[in-house]
């Protein structure tokens, strides 16, 4: 069994910022970028980042950016939803993956709205129709 390879600071805060750039729709955890380490093949915990002030720094950054971006409600961030910002905000091939399923989320939202009312016009109208065709027959 093989020791662990020992990492300098710079090292870490190069690897902390390869997990930021990929991880750029999801929140920020030091879990996660420990896990995230760990699919690459690195033993790295999650105290050994926690450690190092500039990681520290770059995590609270990122984890502030993701709650601001988290803090419209949903009804309202289907219309508010800036694509030139989202395009800028992407920083990764995953994060363009994410970018495209969620403008085809979006999409499928609005397309479902206007066949919902679509629908309930095309309802109104028969009834309308039918109403006024009852009337008619009744008057004779």
């Amino acid at each position: 069994m093989g020791r662990k390879k020992k990492f300098d600071e710079a090292e870490l805060i190069h690897i902390a910022q390869e997990y930021l750039l990929t991880c750029d729709m999801e929140k920020p955890t030091y879990t996660r970028l420990s896990a995230w380490v760990k699919e690459s093949g690195l033993d790295i915990g999650e105290h050994i980042f926690r450690a190092i002030p500039t990681i520290r720094k770059m995590m609270q950054q990122n984890q502030q950016r993701y709650a601001e971006q988290q803090g419209f409600p949903k009804s309202v961030a289907y219309v508010t939803f800036d694509v030139e910002h989202e395009v800028c905000a992407v920083r990764s091939q995953e994060g363009a993956k994410r970018l495209i399923q969620r403008l085809q989320e979006r999409e499928r939202y609005f397309r479902d709205i206007y066949e919902s009312s679509s629908a309930m016009a095309d309802t109104h109208k028969k009834y309308t129709s039918n109403c006024k065709r009852q009337q008619k027959i009744r008057k004779k």
